[in-house]
């Protein structure tokens, strides 16, 4: 088929009974890329999950990108869930210096630069976020690079600091009132002492 344009009908690889313009039986479509990326799609039969990713074993990133445009694309799902499980995890520790790394971070209002030759009007505007470079001084575990060098910040990666952060400041909320409630009990002392001895 080398050559042949189809203008009609649809196309089936691994099946006579193409239900779409291309349809591919099998586990995953694979394209090898300019890079020997060798970007996939498909499913392994484990789950009810579609699967999208590399078979490349050196290839760790997923980019959302318009190629004609020459920017990033925004990705719209109805929830983000991060791998969280203990069995992938170890030296789990606590988290320390809270609070110090908090007040550290400085978050900021900014505009977007317009990229490549295309200008989103989703981008215009007002955002709020972090300064990755500025993070990277201070959280270098959520901050990374991408393939084109750009500094990234996993978001979802302060939660936890900022949750303890908040148990550090509540501690301290809680000692000083309880030591104002020492002191009012010294001055209520006090002040029945001195009214015990008055003429």
């Amino acid at each position: 088929m080398n050559g042949t344009f189809i203008t009609t009908g649809n196309v089936g690889i691994g099946t006579s009974n193409p239900l779409q313009k291309l349809h591919v039986a099998g586990s995953f479509l694979r394209v090898d890329g300019a890079g020997g990326e060798q970007a996939y799609i498909g499913g392994d039969g484990f789950g009810n999950d579609v699967q999208l990713g590399s078979m490349n074993p050196n290839v760790q990133n997923v980019a959302v990108w318009n190629q004609s445009a020459g920017t990033r694309m925004n990705l719209f799902a109805a929830d983000f869930i991060k791998v969280s499980d203990s069995r992938q995890k170890k030296n789990v520790r606590a988290i320390s210096r809270a609070l110090a790394q908090v007040t550290q971070l400085r978050g900021v209002i900014y505009e977007k630069h317009e990229q490549g030759t295309h200008h989103d009007s989703r981008d215009a505007g007002s955002h709020i976020g972090f300064i990755a470079q500025e993070v990277n001084a201070i959280l270098p575990e959520v901050v990374s690079q991408d393939s084109k060098r750009m500094y990234g910040i996993s978001y979802t990666s302060v939660i936890p600091l900022m949750v303890e952060a908040i148990k550090e400041q509540q501690q301290t909320i809680l000692c000083f009132q309880e030591e104002l409630e020492e002191l009012e009990v010294i001055k209520g002392s006090c002040l029945g002492h001195v009214t015990d001895h008055r003429p």
